[in-house]
């Protein structure tokens, strides 16, 4: 690739009002193609980035190690407190390794001079480890080192370098009779090092399918770690997409670049500098991708933990939420088109797809339809007192909540909400006229047991088919007859007036 085409990707990778629905997988490449541009500049003169830590011991001046890339990665803002550095199990870290020499001046006085040499100077040695365990050796002052991370959880990638540096030191004296050579030898050292504390993205999955006889049904996804999207294997154009989003920005601790030497020191806008990926939440919750009728997000049955929006840096141009949002800790979709066996699911960072086989793998469960039978238990002028049972459709029985089933759930009605009794009915207050909706809606499933369709009932009642329906209803004709007498009487009495007894119209 040309130098031009590295610009091109580097500018674009560093356009933060771009944003993406996956982690980009070009960031690597300009990383890389960046850093072979970074190179020590020579015994004399040093240079650091703005993030990097120097240190000095005698003729060794400005010597640091900074780690310029580890990953892939993403770094996601969940709160407004809460940021996560997460790495590939298998990745690459790459560091700068600079110092520079300085000798003391000449000393001349009237009988003695005194001057130092550069006899050799080196970096001794370079290492890089994970935690307390050291993994790889080098002497480059440009290392880049690959890793491979076991296991879960938090791990800290350092490295670390020591320079060494032989100084002669020669003093010449002259007496009146002879002059007189000394000659002395100082080796002198600087140890550095950098570090980054990471997560590892290793995510376990835990799929599970609930079907129709139509192998339509229900797909639940539980995951130990946030991901980007999953879809079917055999369809590229539909998924569903969980609340991130990704922008991707030059790494802060990149941002200037000094040089330094025995005639001083200048600092200039770094140009080639890694690129990080972040991930944000860009939606309330997550959605199907494109919207249609054929997957729909069911929030009922799936469980959410809910987290407040994060403040980004203001240089940030991309369109994060101003409110809370909802992160599932299992999603539950429908889908009207037959489910496939496997399942394709994209992780926060680059190259962590991972394919589920559904039927080899996990738990397929059967999706039952449900109706809802009605009982009058009791009733009056205002009210009726209903018993409601819930019912499976493919056997016929009563639904009764158990921790083997989802049949737990609630009924709606009227803008209230029932439990339903350990006998599968609930008793619900609904008006006695008018039509009234009785709903069921099943609880959140974790992919175990039989579960439920939802289901609704209507039940109506007509104000005539009691007593005291009929007794009010002549009271409400009477009262809405009440101002067409008062009209006939007033004009009767007009006509009388005017036209007399015997008068006419």
């Amino acid at each position: 690739m040309s130098l031009s085409e590295t610009d091109a990707l580097g500018e674009l990778a560093e356009c933060t009002d771009i944003t993406y629905s996956t982690p980009p997988e070009t960031v690597e490449q300009v990383t890389s193609e960046s850093f072979e541009q970074i190179r020590s500049l020579g015994p004399y003169e040093s240079a650091y980035p703005n993030g990097a830590e120097v240190a000095s011991s005698g003729p060794i001046r400005d010597a640091h190690a900074t780690i310029f890339s580890s990953g892939p990665e993403t770094i996601t803002h969940s709160t407004a407190d809460e940021t996560t550095r997460y790495v590939a199990p298998a990745g690459t870290l790459r560091a700068l390794i600079d110092y520079r020499i300085e000798l003391p001046d000449r000393v001349e006085t009237e009988n003695e001079t005194t001057t130092w040499a550069l006899e050799s100077t080196e970096v001794d040695a370079v290492r890089f480890g994970v935690d307390s365990e050291i993994r790889e050796r080098s002497q480059s002052s440009t290392p880049t080192f690959r890793y491979s991370l076991a296991g879960k959880g938090r791990r800290t990638l350092w490295v670390e370098a020591r320079m060494l540096a032989t100084v002669e030191k020669t003093s010449t004296r002259k007496t009146a009779n002879q002059t007189v050579t000394e000659t002395s030898r100082t080796e002198y050292q600087v140890t550095v090092h950098d570090s980054v504390d990471v997560q590892i993205y290793r995510p376990s999955y835990n799929v599970a399918i609930a079907k129709t006889p139509a192998e339509t049904g229900l797909l639940a996804v539980t995951a130990s770690q946030p991901y980007a999207a999953y879809r079917s294997a055999a369809d590229t154009d539909e998924s569903v997409r969980n609340v991130w989003r990704f922008y991707t920005v030059g790494s802060g601790s990149w941002q200037t670049i000094t040089r330094t030497s025995e005639a001083g020191r200048e600092t200039a806008a770094l140009q080639t500098r890694p690129v990080v990926v972040h991930a944000y939440p860009a939606r309330t919750q997550p959605s199907p991708a494109p919207l249609s009728r054929a997957v729909r997000v069911q929030a009922d049955r799936s469980t959410w933990a809910t987290e407040d929006a994060p403040a980004l840096p203001s240089r940030i141009a991309v369109d994060v939420i101003d409110a809370s949002y909802r992160r599932p800790e299992t999603l539950v979709t429908d889908h009207s088109h037959p489910l496939e066996d496997v399942l394709s699911i994209r992780g926060l960072v680059a190259g962590t797809t991972t394919t589920v086989d559904v039927s080899d793998k996990q738990r397929t469960s059967e999706l039952r339809p449900t109706t809802l039978e009605t009982t009058v238990l009791s009733k009056n002028e205002t009210a009726v007192v209903l018993s409601v049972a819930l019912r499976d459709n493919t056997t016929g029985d009563r639904i009764r909540p158990t921790r083997r089933t989802d049949a737990g759930g609630v009924l709606q009605s009227g803008g209230r909400t029932y439990a339903i009794d350990s006998d599968g009915t609930t008793r619900i207050l609904v008006p006695a006229r008018g039509i009234s909706t009785v709903s069921y809606r099943p609880k959140a499933w974790d992919g175990t047991g039989t579960t439920y369709l939802p289901s609704t009932e209507r039940v109506a009642f007509h104000p005539l088919t009691s007593l005291g329906g009929w007794v009010t209803l002549g009271v409400d004709a009477l009262r809405a007859s009440i101002p067409f007498v008062v009209v006939f009487i007033a004009g009767r009495r007009l006509g009388q007036l005017f036209y007399g007894e015997e008068g006419r119209w």
